[in-house]
């Protein structure tokens, strides 16, 4: 969305991340404070992940985020 891009990545050992991504002048960075990883019970994972993200990086689009779903079996 625009200049930024909404990532979950999954690792052979480690837990999954979620991770914020923003492009700008051609450079292409992960926003070092709007990253998730770890478990989120006993909460459901996909509003935790999403407002966690929201306060990380108020200058995002919310809309971003309003649409992630987690797909990680691990964020079940």
């Amino acid at each position: 969305m625009e200049s930024w891009t909404l990532a979950e990545v999954e690792f052979k050992d480690l837990l999954p991340a979620v991770v914020l991504i923003q492009t700008t002048n051609s450079q292409t960075l992960i926003v070092p404070n709007a990253v998730w990883s770890g478990y989120t019970q006993p909460w459901t994972a996909a509003p935790y992940i999403r407002n966690y993200i929201e306060q990380q990086a108020p200058q995002m689009p919310v809309a971003l985020t309003r649409c992630f779903d987690p797909l990680s079996q691990s964020f079940d």
